[in-house]
């Protein structure tokens, strides 16, 4: 397919998308006589709605809310049709959302929304720059009923103040398919489909499919990841105790695990690359397997799906682990405190989940079809995500301990990270010199949360 006709294909799709998503209510005579659903089966929230803008805080580019071929653009358009809303974005960098969202809130101009960062729970709901959403949204309409219980997982005070609109599997291997071809291995995937898809087979394929010269300089590295892998231990920096407290769990065996493994294929065998961009690197075709996170197939490998010279498969199972663990991402957004259009930004995230939540079965063909167009997703691709995403087989993990004080910032929390993966740091060194600041920053949010409660 052209360039021209794959970009004509994809605005025809997003121009289906756009028009094939009916949002409302329950008819009964909703079927055609071949029983295929002509509109969404999902009633959305009746609300007060007072303004026809609703506003964000974000980093995205505001373009993608006008370019018919990117997501958003398709939820926004949604956005109007039921509601007469449209989005507007309050552009700020990545690195300042937290200092932005403070200053507007503090002068009186808050933004309706504020996106989501790992790095701002639960600092926003402690410092007032965030509001509950539950004063505005029940979660017992149909819209929202799926995502309760992820929402219920991370509750501040009773309160839901950071909102998951989507939370799913965020770990993938992606994989260049000629690269096993040529060795005659099975795939990822199909180890998968064995039960033998593992980090100690992971490991088996990485030394095979290294590439080096006679001087041991790699030219193609079997695999690529970043250390937000760790949680396929099941385990994270800092963990949930039953009371609300948290605890330090450095010192955990099987993060040790996981960071002298990464050791060994790192800065022994060499069949890793110790860089930054990695994910650069399998682009190039100089990574034959890449760990990584979901977004990274569907925004910078359309190209190389489309062509079938890249699938995926699951992240493996760590070995020795009782099931399948995983990192977890999720949309959404916080409910900025002082938000002059609340219910406004209810209607947002009520179409931006309808959109993105796999609940209509209208929506679900028309993603479908748009995921087919843009990257070649078959039936087979279709499945495996679903199973990816079955909380009876995948167990996904989120993150605790970004931007947790102010002595274990991101800053922080990366540059521990780099010295262990990058450096070569031990990682009995590594926990020996970053201990006394992770305690440091949960002694922080304990006496943050405590002031917060009286």
């Amino acid at each position: 397919m052209s360039k021209i006709s794959r970009l004509l294909a994809v605005v025809l799709v997003l121009s289906m998308l756009a028009t094939v998503i009916g949002c409302g209510g329950n008819d009964n005579n909703n079927e055609d006589s071949e029983g295929f659903v002509n509109e969404s089966t999902i009633t959305l929230p009746d609300l007060e709605i007072n303004s026809d803008k609703v506003y964000m805080l974000t980093w995205e580019d505001p373009s993608v809310l006008t370019t018919p071929s990117a997501y958003m653009y398709t939820v926004n358009e949604k956005l109007k049709q039921e509601y007469g809303v449209s989005l507007e974005y309050i552009r700020t960098l990545n690195t300042e959302v937290e200092i932005k969202a403070a200053q507007l809130v503090l002068s009186d101009n808050s933004p309706d929304m504020i996106t989501l960062r790992d790095r701002d729970y639960p600092n926003f709901a402690v410092k007032n720059i965030a509001q509950p959403w539950d004063d505005y949204m029940d979660f017992s309409e149909p819209v929202f009923e799926g995502i309760k219980d992820v929402n219920d997982k991370y509750r501040i005070d009773g309160k839901v103040y950071r909102y998951f609109n989507t939370y799913f599997n965020n770990g993938y291997t992606w994989y260049w398919v000629n690269d096993f071809a040529e060795l005659g291995l099975k795939t990822p995937r199909e180890l998968y489909y064995e039960g033998n898809w593992t980090w100690s087979k992971l490991e088996e394929y990485a030394n095979k499919l290294t590439v080096k010269d006679s001087t041991g300089t790699v030219s193609k590295y079997g695999v690529g990841y970043e250390a937000t892998m760790h949680l396929v231990t099941g385990e994270t920096y800092v963990k949930a105790n039953a009371d609300g407290t948290y605890s330090n769990n450095l010192s955990n065996s099987k993060l040790a695990d996981f960071f002298n493994y990464s050791t060994r294929l790192g800065f022994e065998t060499k069949v890793r690359p110790t860089v930054e961009s990695c994910y650069d690197l399998f682009k190039q075709g100089k990574v034959s397997m890449l760990v990584f996170e979901q977004y990274y197939g569907a925004n910078h490998l359309q190209n190389e799906r489309l062509a079938g010279d890249v699938e995926f498969a699951p992240s493996p199972k760590w070995d020795g682990a009782d099931k399948y663990y995983t990192p977890g991402r999720g949309t959404g957004g916080w409910l900025a405190k002082g938000a002059k259009n609340p219910e406004e930004a209810v209607a947002f995230m009520a179409i931006w989940r309808l959109c993105s939540g796999k609940i209509d079965p209208v929506v679900i063909k028309a993603q479908q079809l748009r995921d087919t167009t843009l990257t070649g997703c078959d039936e087979e691709d279709f499945a495996l995500i679903d199973e990816m995403n079955d909380p009876s087989k995948f167990e996904i993990i989120a993150t605790l301990d970004d931007g947790f004080g102010t002595t274990w910032s991101s800053t922080e929390r990366q540059v521990f990270q780099k010295d262990v993966l990058w450096y070569n740091k031990p990682w009995a060194t590594a926990i020996q010199e970053y201990t006394p600041l992770l305690n440091s920053a949960i002694n922080e949010h304990t006496k943050a949360m405590e002031t917060y409660n009286k």
